[in-house]
This record gives structure tokens, sequence and C-alpha cells, in this order.
């Protein structure tokens, strides 16, 4: 679990950095501060994380019973 907790941490700051430099380096190409499709790279990361470990057969997350 703790691997599992790990790797999704790690694959998410990754999406985040990643879509802060796009994020820069739109605005300034546009030179204006807009909102585009640069906005999305975190949620289609997390899409294709997920899309990954149905794929590579990764273990569902299990709910704890009570």
């Amino acid at each position: 679990m703790k691997n599992k907790v790990l790797s999704w941490l790690s694959y998410v700051s990754i999406g985040i950095i990643i879509q802060c430099f796009v994020i820069v380096q739109m605005c300034n190409a546009r030179e204006a501060v807009e909102i585009g499709g640069e906005y999305l790279i975190l949620p289609a990361m997390i899409m294709v994380r997920i899309a990954l470990a149905d794929v590579f057969g990764e273990e569902k997350w299990k709910y704890a019973k009570k």
C-alpha cells in the first residue's frame, strides 16, 4: 500500500511540475494570462496512469472492511 501511495504521489508531483512549466511558457508566448489546454495536463496524466494500471494489472484499490 505504501509503495502504491508513493507511486501516485511521485506521478502527480511530476505532473504538477510539468503543468506549471507549460502554463508559464504558454502565458509568455501569448503575452497574456489565458486559460488553454495546458491546464488539462495533470488530469490527462492521471487518466493515463489509471489506464496503464488497468492494462498492466495493477491491483484495484481495496476498501477496508469494517
